[in-house]
């Protein structure tokens, strides 16, 4: 009702076409390089917190269903979106079906939970059908939510949203309502009471970002630093981490000979460089590509500006200067050197020299790119007479050698 434009283009038989696709999927399941997905879960009697995440297959097959059923229709972005929330609720509601079987609650009390609905019905049932506890409207009046305290075949006791307890005939025709977080006025479902929303990992292109003046810098805190994939530990840990660091450098400033030291820079850079690698690390697992994130994927374009970046905070921070052993190493830990090893040589290929050679000859253009762009900003190569040097220097970068 709510997209009349596109009603006469829907599939009518939603049940049966999530029903169908189903079938395939369950098959391809068996042959997932992961059979089994995270999932955190609270419970404290009456409340109820479910938090998992969607796998790239799944949300392939949701796509997927949804143009399936929708179908040519014009307009209908929000169609689809609902749809797929729909799905996503689908997904919910069969995650906690496996809790209930399984040993998350006390092994005595599981066969006693209730089933717990994330989609609202719109089949008609008689009011004695239901269990205690079951949410419900009066198909003549669906205005108001009620709830079953004393089930029955013929008299059924219920409370409504403000409390007011009441008597109906077990013969009222209800339509069964969700057990999601209602609004604050007890009646309407919470517009965040089941959500979706993309989690990744996130570690700022630099540590220490270095303002205009030399005298400046400045750094992000917390999750602005670095922050894990959202069901992991370790981006407390990191925030913590953080935390101190920026203590210790604004502490180690109290002392004059420090105020004006590159080296107070290079700690803070160091040991940050150091943390965001344990946070990504604790997320993951252990990053030989092959884990639970399979391999990271970046635009050539981006890679190089990450690069470079690490590079000028290398310079800034007096890396050369300050560590005595493998620099390289210090500022990309060898987790990093894992993850573009992945995301630039694919799997069979690491043998491959004609394959290494290609990259080498894309990517040198692009790096030589990437300094004529900061060269073109040094004030001191836009005198005159290094005018020369520059447009040498730009045609190298653009034709190569």
């Amino acid at each position: 009702d709510k997209f009349p434009e596109q009603k006469e283009l829907i599939d009518s038989n939603v049940g049966e076409r999530i029903r169908e696709s189903l079938v395939p999927l369950a098959k391809e399941a068996k042959t997932w390089f992961r059979t089994r997905l995270q999932t955190r879960f609270f419970e404290t009697g009456d409340n109820y917190y479910l938090g998992m995440e969607f796998n790239r297959e799944y949300e392939v097959w949701k796509y997927a269903v949804v143009d399936k059923i929708v179908g040519s229709a014009p307009n209908a972005g929000r169609l689809k979106g609902t749809l797929r929330a729909q799905c996503d609720r689908l997904w919910f509601e069969a995650c906690i079906a496996v809790i209930t079987r399984g040993d998350v609650y006390n092994p005595s009390g599981k066969f006693y939970v209730p089933r717990i609905w994330f989609i609202s019905s719109h089949t008609d049932v008689k009011l004695g059908a239901l269990p205690e506890g079951e949410a419900f409207r009066i198909v003549s009046d669906k205005k108001e939510k009620y709830e079953v305290l004393i089930p029955g075949r013929t008299k059924v006791v219920v409370r409504s949203i403000e409390g007011i307890v009441s008597a109906l005939s077990g013969e009222t025709i209800v339509h069964r309502e969700s057990d999601l977080t209602r609004q604050p006025d007890g009646n309407t479902e919470s517009f965040v009471s089941c959500t979706t929303f993309p989690v990744t990992h996130y570690v700022n292109y630099r540590a220490v970002n270095v303002l205009p003046s030399k005298y400046w810098c400045s750094f992000s805190i917390g999750d602005g630093q670095s922050s894990p994939h959202f069901m992991r530990y370790s981006g407390l840990t990191g925030a913590a981490i953080n935390a101190m660091l920026i203590n210790n450098y604004l502490g180690s400033s109290i002392r004059l000979e420090n105020i004006l030291s590159r080296k107070r820079v290079f700690q803070m850079s160091h040991e940050t460089n150091w943390s965001n690698d344990e946070v990504v690390k604790r997320g993951t697992g252990y990053n030989y590509g092959v884990d639970g994130f399979l391999r990271p994927g970046a635009v050539y374009d981006q890679l190089l500006e990450y690069l470079y970046y690490k590079m000028l905070e290398m310079d800034v921070a007096r890396y050369e200067e300050n560590y005595g052993e493998d620099t390289l190493g210090a500022i990309f830990m060898l987790s990093w050197q894992k993850k573009f090893a992945a995301m630039l040589i694919p799997r069979g290929m690491e043998t491959n020299d004609s394959h290494t050679r290609a990259l080498e000859i894309f990517l040198g253009p692009k790096i030589l790119k990437t300094v004529l762009t900061e060269m073109m900003t040094r004030e001191e190569l836009k005198e005159d007479e290094n005018e020369p040097f520059m447009t040498l220097f730009q045609q190298y970068a653009s034709d190569g050698p």
